[in-house]
């Protein structure tokens, strides 16, 4: 049986949140730093447009990674994770 305080498993998992989304940032930077990219609000996403950085929620879990294509799961997830869980800010894509 794991005895480990509840205080250090959420100090475990908050660091290893802010790992992947340092991971996910620089990710990005190399992927598509000098492209050509616009902030969308979600409402405005449609099927194919690519993110150009990281998705994250308000409380900073990542959500998506750079260069994932928005099929229609993935617009549907997102609508239904923010009716709980609001994301950070507009989401920035590819044009």
């Amino acid at each position: 049986m794991d005895r480990t305080p509840p205080a250090a498993k959420s100090d475990e998992i908050e660091e290893v949140d802010r790992f992947l989304a340092s991971e996910a940032k620089k990710e990005a930077d190399e992927l598509y730093a000098g492209k050509d990219t616009q902030m969308i609000e979600l409402s405005d996403i449609r099927f194919g447009m690519r993110t150009s950085s990281p998705v994250f929620t308000r409380q900073g879990k990542l959500v998506l990674r750079a260069g994932v294509k928005f099929a229609e799961q993935i617009v549907w997830g997102l609508w239904q994770l923010v009716a709980v869980c609001p994301l950070l800010n507009p989401i920035s894509v590819l044009k």
